[in-house]
């Protein structure tokens, strides 16, 4: 379709783009009178035993054996929770449109293309409107993640002064008041809606004079028998 067909079929049915832009702008309003959330988030770190030295270390590649056990102990959090995926795990959680959740992640060093895992640590964070269920669901689920380490390492037999150690890392741990941008919100809303209401209103403009042709086509005469 030109911009002149987009034009007219706009002018005809003027009325689908101004209920759209009215609805956007009421969707607008409301997102703007919502309040934010409290986000609360820490980094679990994965430790080697204390008390096994470098020369005692029975690991071929401590590192790693210290990365894939935290993505072991991510993946059983995960899958007793099932928490809504998203399409970055870098992204908050305020920033999904979820307005309380926990989440638990491997930090990803690596690109859109492919995964990257150098830290033996997980991130643990928690959002909702109120800051002190924001801080108490954080802490239930590092509870959780400690617990759910440790079983896994009484189930396989490790001595207790040989299993792996995981601990809160003081530098990460922080809570703050997080509202998205109203500007944009209001923004992204409103051109939505003036999309929805073009495609509204080209679409409904094709059916009804589609409709209106065909009812307009002259009919074959009939001749009556005598």
């Amino acid at each position: 379709m030109t911009l002149a067909g987009l034009l007219r079929s706009l002018g005809r049915r003027w009325y689908v783009l101004a209920a759209a832009v009215i609805a956007a702008g009421l969707i607008a309003a409301i997102s703007i009178q919502a309040e934010g959330v409290y986000q609360a988030r820490l980094k679990l770190v994965f430790l080697p035993p204390a008390a096994v030295t470098a020369d005692e270390n029975t690991l071929r590649d401590p590192e790693q054996t210290l990365i894939n056990f935290a993505a072991l102990v991510e993946r059983e959090y995960t899958g007793n929770h099932q928490p809504p995926d998203f399409a970055s795990v870098d992204a908050p959680l305020y920033g999904t449109g979820a307005r309380t959740g926990v989440r638990v992640t491997l930090p990803n060093a690596g690109g859109q293309w492919s995964s990257s895992f150098r830290d033996a640590a997980l991130m643990v964070e928690s959002i909702d409107p109120s800051r002190e269920l924001a801080v108490e669901r954080l802490n239930e689920a590092v509870t959780e993640v400690q617990r759910i380490a440790e079983q896994r390492q009484l189930d396989a037999g490790v001595a207790e002064d040989r299993r792996i150690q995981v601990v809160v890392s003081d530098e990460t741990s922080g809570i703050r008041y997080a509202k998205g941008s109203s500007i944009r919100a209001v923004g992204a809303i409103m051109v939505l809606g003036v999309a929805a209401g073009c495609v509204g209103a080209v679409l409904l403009d094709r059916r009804l004079r589609r409709g209106h042709d065909v009812t307009s086509e002259p009919q074959p005469a009939t001749s009556r028998a005598r």
